[in-house]
């Protein structure tokens, strides 16, 4: 099936596209990390879109449509939990830089989130849009387009590129005929994405974490549904891979568990009456002294939040208390 073939290609590649990224000798970027993680390569859509910048307009057709990663990177970073969940309804806290390229350590604080070189690239020029943007983005798995906010947009040579953050928390890049830029009437019809966010330190290692994980309720109905045991009967190992998938009626599911650059990370996606919401967990380890950080996110909640925060934070700190016993 397409779900599995893309998610294989996409684990498969990530270490090679992760080392392509580091190679690149023409330009410098900078990923605004706390942690290694599971950067993937975005394909393009094969379309042409009029790109509007400051001085003229570009057009670049499907003949001229790249079909590598461009040279700015191209990367899928879901578990980046330096940039945290974000409301849609409320931007006003989202930093960009606008109407001019960002410096270095605006890279690096996370106002932006590639560097161009101003020496190496005279040229490059910001997109003339309004920043911060909502705009849908292709996945390198599954078949749908999630919201992003778009917090940089350039254009250096036959590229034009864009930076974006999830609402879920997360970065990536893409080229900008990848993205569609949500209307105004579909911005004004967005629901609150309030999310369930939370780090915590713990007495136990990737595997105690995973062990006590697979006897949680999320666990086994992740199991029971995708009718994968190793949901809730299985030991951990840095090359664990497990795909998940469910669909029936009006509710779908789609994600996995991998072992991403030495973490432990689990990705959900639910779908339910139109609605799309997600569960993610990184789970770092610390080599030396075996002590673990959990992020977890879950959500939106547009309308139940106080009652889900309760929920997901007993749940998770059972977790964090099973693990350690």
């Amino acid at each position: 099936m397409r779900f599995y073939a893309l998610l294989s290609k996409m684990i498969d590649t990530t270490s090679k596209n992760h080392s392509m990224i580091k190679e690149q000798t023409t330009f410098t970027l900078i990923f605004v990390l706390t942690f290694l993680s599971s950067c993937a390569q975005n394909k393009s859509s094969n379309e042409g879109k009029e790109v509007s910048r400051k001085d003229t307009t570009e057009v670049i057709t499907e003949e001229e449509w790249p079909t590598e990663m461009h040279q700015f990177g191209g990367w899928y970073c879901p578990d980046n939990f330096g940039f945290e969940p974000v409301d849609v309804t409320d931007l006003s806290t989202v930093p960009v830089v606008q109407d001019r390229m960002p410096t270095q350590e605006e890279t690096q604080n996370g106002t932006s989130l590639m560097y161009v070189s101003p020496e190496k690239f005279p040229n490059a020029k910001p997109l003339d849009i309004p920043l911060p943007a909502l705009a849908r983005v292709p996945l390198p798995y599954g078949d749908f387009n999630e919201l992003a906010i778009v917090i940089q947009a350039f254009v250096s040579g036959k590229d034009t590129i864009v930076g974006y953050r999830f609402p879920n928390g997360g970065n990536g890049s893409a080229w900008y005929q990848q993205v569609d830029f949500l209307t105004e009437d579909e911005v004004h019809a967005l629901e609150t994405t309030p999310f369930y966010f939370e780090e915590i330190e713990v007495n136990a290692t990737k595997a105690e974490i995973w062990k006590a994980f697979t006897q949680t309720d999320l666990a086994k109905e992740l199991g029971k549904k995708s009718k994968k045991k190793a949901m809730y009967n299985s030991d951990w190992t840095d090359d664990f891979n497990l795909n998940i998938q469910y669909q029936i009626d009006n509710e779908s599911m789609i994600g996995y568990v991998s072992s991403m650059w030495g973490n432990l990370y689990m990705h959900i996606d639910y779908f339910k009456n139109g609605r799309h919401s997600s569960t993610k967990m990184l789970v770092m380890q610390d080599k030396f002294s075996y002590k673990s950080k959990i992020i977890f996110v879950s959500g939106p909640f547009p309308e139940d939040l106080e009652k889900q925060n309760e929920h997901w934070k007993a749940w998770l700190y059972q977790l964090k208390k099973d693990s350690q016993n």
